[in-house]
């Protein structure tokens, strides 16, 4: 009995031993979590788009890690929800990198420019899609897809380039409210007219305070245009302006850059697809009948949420599964360049400043020391009654200089 006993204590003591020498084996063996955070507002007025930004991010990397997995490593989304109040946007950053994230996504341009000023003392890339002109030149900040100004100039030339009533000129309006993602917007427009005063007739640019959904004055003085562009931070500004625009017998084509697809889910509720008939829009991403892997993924995932559509979720989903092929694709070759173990800022910042990648379907994309911007190229997209769809119209084309 005593030796039974003996035994028994033995293989006890030898089974605790064991235990931490398992323990390191699991470790050195087990997936690295790559933390990346996203500065976002899921409560208050932009909720709606950024909401359907964070499903679109979560449903592509699932997607992507089961086709093309990160040797060793997995990613894992940390959001803080801003309400939209800019007294949390500093906050909200602070209490990211107490977190451990290694990179941030930014999509809303007055968190991009709040944040700003803090990227080079901490060593942070900001990933976003709406860079303006106070932080294009700030070396941490990396815009994904064309820029806002870029996709209006474009959607300028292509007005010019397709209207076919020359020496008359096509009588243009804007619209806008007056928050930092519309201003950067009208001033780049404006000096593309002013530019090529041949080719435009101004009639007017209304800038309303931030919420404004009231147009009477504004419908009024744009009824006669043949183009209005709407641009605004919000979806309320778009579909009351063109509800009322409509109702009050304005019959002007409406052309916008990213903005107006992403609202789709009001606009078409609210006015129709007869009423957007013919407008169009410069887009970096593609809309969900593109011929491409990653347009796919998005139609095919529509379905894991209940009850919504593509119209529903528009080009706010659509354009961040895409685009996240490419950011993703960043994020690996970062974990391959130092292993999954060794990632951090510095080596997230270290590949993104000369990566480049090309998702299927689409021109290559790329940045480097001098260009903060991964793409130059975009496509024009226009909405169709007949087939209830945006569909498009140009091959890709290169932003006008």
């Amino acid at each position: 009995m005593k030796h039974w006993k003996k035994a028994m204590v033995s293989l006890l003591v030898l089974a605790l031993l064991a235990l931490p020498l398992l323990g390191c084996g699991k470790k050195e063996t087990g997936i690295v979590t790559i933390k990346v955070g996203y500065l976002t507002d899921l409560t208050g007025v932009a909720s709606p788009a950024m909401t359907v930004n964070q499903w679109a991010i979560l449903d592509a990397w699932e997607y992507l890690e089961q086709t093309d997995p990160i040797p060793g490593a997995k990613l894992k989304l940390i959001s803080y929800d801003t309400g939209f109040d800019a007294s949390r946007f500093i906050p909200g950053y602070e209490w990211l990198k107490s977190k451990g994230v290694v990179v941030i996504y930014s999509y809303m341009p007055q968190v991009t420019d709040t944040i700003a000023q803090f990227l080079a003392r901490d060593k942070i890339v900001v990933f976003t899609n709406t860079i303006d002109a106070s932080v294009e030149s700030n070396p941490w900040v990396f815009q994904s897809g064309l820029t806002v100004a870029d996709q209006y100039d474009m959607a300028l030339q292509w007005l010019s380039d397709h209207w076919t009533k020359y020496p008359t000129k096509p009588k243009i309006g804007i619209v806008s409210w007056d928050t930092s993602y519309e201003l950067p917007v009208l001033a780049a427009m404006k000096a593309y007219i002013q530019s090529h005063a041949d080719k435009f007739d101004l009639v007017g640019s209304y800038t309303q305070p931030s919420g404004t959904v009231t147009w009477s004055g504004v419908v009024r003085a744009l009824k006669g245009c043949d183009y209005v562009c709407p641009v605004f931070a919000g979806g309320t500004g778009y579909s009351s302006f063109i509800s009322q625009f409509r109702d009050g017998g304005g019959s002007a084509t409406f052309f916008a850059g990213e903005g107006l697809p992403c609202w789709t889910n009001l606009i078409i509720p609210t006015s129709g697809w007869e009423a957007m008939d013919g407008s169009f829009n410069a887009l970096s991403w593609t809309w969900f009948s593109y011929d491409s892997p990653m347009a796919a993924v998005a139609k095919a995932d529509v379905q894991k949420h209940s009850g919504e559509t593509e119209v529903s979720l528009g080009y706010a989903y659509v354009s961040q599964v895409v685009a996240q092929a490419f950011q993703y694709q960043a994020l690996k070759a970062a974990v391959e360049n130092v292993g999954a173990a060794n990632v951090d800022k510095q080596a997230v910042y270290d590949t993104t400043v000369n990566f480049h990648y090309t998702i299927q379907g689409m021109p290559e994309m790329s940045y480097s020391e001098g260009n903060r911007v991964n793409t130059h190229y975009g496509m024009i997209w226009e909405w169709s009654a007949e087939a209830s769809d945006l569909v498009p119209i140009s091959d890709w084309l290169l932003a006008p200089e």
